[in-house]
């Protein structure tokens, strides 16, 4: 049996050159960038684009953030279309001192101007004003009295009363907030029931969760 360390040697041998190949070729770095670059993505990178995922929506739009001023601002027009094919969308946003002290944690290498995000709330506000007043019926906007650790827009996230199931399209965009790492800047991914379906369910459920747990907003005409 002297030969099996020979041939084990030699499989090595064929292993690592095999590899070396790959390496060489760029085979390993294209896995790399094919399995792991979709599932991260800045909020300013040019392929992110919300409305790939709102215009699957079906029933609901389940919206979470800090204020939204971006977002509302680069998206109403499509939101108006949404609510026009009957879509329901809530909105759920930090409350005025929560929304301040997130804002100050994402831009602490930044002097904070309280004065300026109080604008930047009044304006999203304003808008969310704008489309409750076209779509009543359609429209929820609360706010949460406690801190967010992401941003979320959930797409058809509830369950079916009768299956108990969510529908196979639904899907969530997660944005993640860091100390020092402005909106820009942070990262985005995705949770669907194809591709990772425990934290689909657990984020769906949180998200339900924090709206239940939400406060009315009162907006006055």
């Amino acid at each position: 049996m002297e030969y099996i360390p020979s041939i084990i040697q030699a499989v090595a041998a064929i292993i690592s050159s095999a590899l070396g190949a790959f390496i060489a070729a760029g085979y390993i770095s294209k896995i790399f960038k094919t399995n792991l670059s979709p599932l991260f993505r800045t909020y300013s990178d040019n392929r992110h684009d919300a409305h790939k995922i709102m215009r699957t929506a079906k029933n609901s739009i389940y919206i979470v953030a800090a204020v939204g001023d971006q977002f509302l601002e680069k998206y109403e027009k499509h939101i108006e279309k949404y609510l026009k094919k009957s879509l329901s969308i809530r909105f759920l946003l930090q409350t005025k001192k929560q929304f301040y002290e997130l804002e100050q944690y994402i831009n602490a290498n930044n002097e904070f101007d309280k004065q300026y995000y109080k604008q930047v709330r009044e304006k999203s506000l304003n808008t969310l004003k704008n489309l409750k007043s076209k779509f009543s019926n359609q429209v929820e906007i609360k706010e949460f009295n406690s801190f967010f650790s992401a941003s979320y827009i959930g797409i058809d996230i509830e369950q079916d009363l009768v299956t108990m199931q969510f529908p196979v399209h639904a899907i969530i965009q997660v944005m993640l907030y860091q100390y020092g790492v402005t909106a820009e800047k942070s990262p985005i991914t995705y949770f669907s029931l194809n591709y990772n379906q425990d934290l689909f369910e657990s984020t769906a459920n949180s998200i339900l969760e924090m709206w239940n747990d939400g406060t009315y907003i009162i907006i006055d005409n």
